[in-house]
């Protein structure tokens, strides 16, 4: 893991630690800066449990992933500003925290969800970058004047496609298609915009996942970051399904 910097006492801050948490920081003040003055509270509550449910569910499912390191370290179970969070599951757990706050505060989950779009964004692309960093979800080897430096797992730098930078250009990208979209009122169905945002982004982690060359645990000859990319995107497109069956779109009159 690359250190950022010491605090004192030597204790280290890990540069993908700290893009999360700039992420994090970055995205909450989006959200409560896009909120009205009655829902600033709430969506900056709602912005809090979908991080920690991020946290505990991208890690677990990253431990059980890696069962076999943790056995023998299992004092680096807790210890999150070490790294090691999966970005489906992140994802995932976020959704699911989300979904809780909602009954326990009975609000809207639709709505809520569409709220919290720029948090979504933030940690995206700081997740990225963090990936290209810490030398994680690196492309091949290329000779042409568009690679980019980037390392592998031991810390060895060569000139790659440039996976990790593309992944965070389409994340804007998406990101921006969704808001203009909305700002035009092309999408006016609650949780129809945060469903297609994480939509586009489990196509752009699954054209990564097979794009990428570091190592990866496989399942059924595909790694593990397919299949979960696949899950995430048929997700998607289930709750987008749904949400224009339950509450259609409103036709426009003149």
């Amino acid at each position: 893991m690359d250190v950022a910097f010491y605090l004192p006492g030597k204790v280290p801050v890990y540069t993908f630690s700290l893009l999360i948490a700039i992420g994090s920081t970055l995205g909450l003040f989006w959200v409560t800066q896009q909120s009205t003055s009655k829902g600033i509270r709430m969506n900056f509550y709602a912005g809090i449990w979908s991080l920690l449910g991020a946290a505990l569910v991208g890690r677990a499912v990253f431990i059980s992933i890696h069962w076999a390191y943790f056995q023998t370290h299992p004092f680096e179970i807790p210890q999150l500003w070490l790294g090691g969070i999966t970005g489906v599951g992140a994802l995932i757990g976020g959704i699911l925290a989300i979904s809780i706050f909602s009954a326990i505060s009975k609000q809207n989950f639709a709505q809520l969800i569409d709220e919290l779009i720029p948090l979504l964004t933030t940690l995206t692309l700081s997740a990225w970058l963090g990936s290209w960093i810490n030398g994680c979800m690196y492309g091949p080897e290329v000779h042409a004047w568009w690679g980019i430096p980037a390392r592998d797992e031991w810390g060895e730098f060569a000139t790659r496609w440039p996976l990790q930078l593309i992944g965070a250009l389409l994340t804007i990208f998406i990101a921006w298609g969704v808001d203009q979209a909305r700002g035009r009122g092309w999408i006016s169905v609650p949780g129809l915009a945060a469903a297609l945002q994480t939509g586009g982004i489990s196509l752009t982690l699954l054209w990564a996942a097979a794009s990428r060359v570091d190592p990866v645990p496989q399942a059924r000859n595909l790694g593990l970051d397919t299949w979960a990319s696949l899950g995430l995107l048929i997700l998607s497109i289930t709750g987008t399904i749904l949400i224009l069956i339950i509450q259609p779109p409103k036709k426009q009159t003149n």
